[in-house]
């Protein structure tokens, strides 16, 4: 019985050796796809205004490359703060130059790849044609003559608010509309606002007429705002190369037909 047991014994032992080195490269395989699941993916923090150019250029360049581009938008200053904190962003579009100041001080971004992708404008924007023609709006020196509330982002941190307060004081009209102000959390928010009839006016960016094409627009000269530019750079942490051709990608002629399509106008030579 002695020599019994131990022949059983000596017979188990191999096949638990055997299951755990199934188990052993089970683990290992799942960890292993892990990684290149991870390796084939990246993550970008844009602002709202770009939302509808950059999920095509992302499905484009998964199309092409077969790397998924995960997206985040929000409001520049939103998503600068959130990388801050360490949110795992791989690169970030900016629609404001002082957001990326900003990181680019405190070190954040990787060395030597900030770059200045492409440009917008503003636009006043009015849920049914005013009583003045717009065309005069700008030189009769005294602001819009709306009824009610107008909307645009949030001048203390969103971008196209900053914009609109300097291009306002520029033509004297943010003391006489500032108190009417709601401030939007992002560019989209403001245009909702607009397209449902909530507010009198607003100010976005001239790339959101594309999908409220029924509103009335004019637009502010440019003359009278910082040049509405946007800024990309890669984190320093997740600098690797995966990201780096995709970064490649948004500077070719290729995603500069799709910026064009947008309404956005490439600033890349």
């Amino acid at each position: 019985m002695r020599i019994h047991s131990d022949i059983n014994h000596r017979c188990v032992l191999p096949r638990q050796f055997f299951i755990f080195k199934l188990f052993i490269a089970f683990v290992a395989g799942n960890v292993l796809n892990i990684s290149v699941v991870n390796a084939e993916s990246l993550v970008i923090f844009a602002p709202a205004s770009t939302t509808n150019v950059i999920h095509e250029l992302a499905h484009v360049y998964q199309q092409e490359k077969g790397v998924t581009i995960h997206t985040s938008f929000a409001s520049s200053g939103t998503l600068a703060r959130q990388i801050l904190n360490g949110a795992p962003a791989d690169l970030f579009l900016s629609a404001s130059v002082s957001w990326m100041d900003d990181l680019q001080k405190k070190k954040i971004l990787a060395a030597n790849t900030r770059i200045d992708l492409f440009s917008n404008s503003l636009v006043m924007i009015f849920p049914n044609r005013p009583s003045r023609p717009i065309d005069s709006l700008f030189f009769e020196g005294s602001a819009p003559q709306i009824n009610g509330y107008w909307a645009t982002g949030d001048p203390d941190y969103v971008p196209v608010g900053m914009y609109a307060r300097q291009a306002l004081i520029k033509m004297g009209w943010w003391d006489q509309l500032e108190s009417r102000l709601i401030r939007a959390h992002d560019v989209r928010s403001a245009l909702i606002m607009v397209e449902r009839g909530e507010v009198a006016m607003g100010i976005v960016y001239y790339s959101d007429l594309l999908i409220a094409p029924d509103l009335v627009s004019v637009p502010i000269p440019a003359v009278t705002h910082q040049p509405v530019v946007y800024p990309l750079a890669i984190i320093r942490q997740r600098d690797n190369p995966v990201t780096r051709q995709f970064f490649q990608f948004l500077q070719t002629s290729r995603a500069g037909e799709i910026f064009r399509k947008f309404h956005f106008s490439q600033v890349l030579p």
